[in-house]
């Protein structure tokens, strides 16, 4: 076995699959224990949400009745089917990107502009605009991650993602004044609006993974499970 055990093998111990091989490291591998309880507690939190009975119960009573398949299909490598297999499912049914060949061609983007020109270094007190590249995708949800892991919206306002105009580049308001502390800024696109709180944890969980693999929270893999994905790192200088 590698010297870490793989998400997937992570994912398999958080749901009760027999591993002998995994259970066996774990005994001697601090850091994939503290992975693991992570991944737990990720569990956890979203089983919590708000309206998360509700959810899977509807989800429970619309699945067609066909036999299952073999192995379920795990749409989160990382984290969150780890937590909420069949939940992350139905967030992967609503938010399925339209194939109707209208997308743009490349991926999406986010960039902070100063006077007008992409920057990821700044000043405190700098005045920066969100811009953004949605590559054919209608709505975008950003985060933002400061050194010491913690996540806060930064856009929109409202708790859920919302519309963005076409083109490589649009720019957000309102603009806003740059504080002490570095920033990873992180996009969230889709086809249509989704909830900002499950993505907030779901990225906050990433955090606890790459702090227990020594990593800084800057260093986080994104869950793929919200939409498409972007970041840029702003540097703020003393």
């Amino acid at each position: 076995m590698s010297e870490h055990l793989s998400p997937l093998a992570l994912d398999e111990l958080a749901v009760g699959d027999p591993n002998d091989a995994a259970k066996a490291h774990l005994d001697g591998c601090a850091s994939c224990r503290l992975k693991l309880d992570a991944v737990k507690a990720a569990a956890l939190q979203v089983r919590s949400m708000p309206g998360f009975e509700q959810t899977f119960a509807a989800l429970d009573t619309e699945r067609p009745a066909v036999a299952p398949p073999k192995k379920p299909r795990r749409l989160w490598p990382a984290l969150v089917a780890v937590a909420v297999p069949l939940a992350a499912a139905l967030v992967f049914l609503v938010m399925s990107p339209r194939d109707d060949g209208s997308r743009l061609k490349g991926a999406p983007t986010v960039e902070l502009l100063l006077k007008d020109q992409p920057v990821t270094t700044a000043r405190p007190g700098d005045t920066v605009t969100l811009a953004v590249g949605g590559a054919g995708k209608t709505h975008v949800l950003v985060l933002a991650v400061d050194a010491s892991g913690v996540v806060s919206r930064l856009w929109p306002q409202e708790p859920q993602s919302a519309p963005i105009g076409a083109g490589a580049r649009v720019s957000l308001s309102p603009s806003f004044d740059v504080t002490p502390g570095s920033l990873v800024l992180v996009g969230f696109f889709t086809d249509a609006s989704q909830p900002a709180a499950p993505v907030l944890s779901a990225v906050e969980a990433q955090i606890a993974i790459a702090r227990a693999a020594g990593r800084s929270p800057f260093q986080l893999e994104l869950p793929t499970t919200f939409g498409r994905t972007a970041r840029v790192t702003l540097e703020v200088a003393p």
